[in-house]
C-alpha cells in the first residue's frame, strides 16, 4: 500500500466511505487515548 498510496486510496475510497461512519467513532476513541495507529 505504501508503493501506491494514491491508487490504494482511490480503490478503498468507496469501501472506506461505507465504513467511515462505523470506524469514525471507534477511531476517535482510541485516537484520544493516544493509540493513534
Amino acid at each position: 500500500m505504501q508503493n501506491k498510496p494514491m491508487a490504494g486510496k482511490k480503490d478503498a475510497a468507496p469501501v472506506k466511505s461505507d465504513a467511515a461512519p462505523k470506524a469514525a467513532p471507534a477511531r476517535d476513541a482510541p485516537s484520544k487515548k493516544g493509540n493513534r495507529k
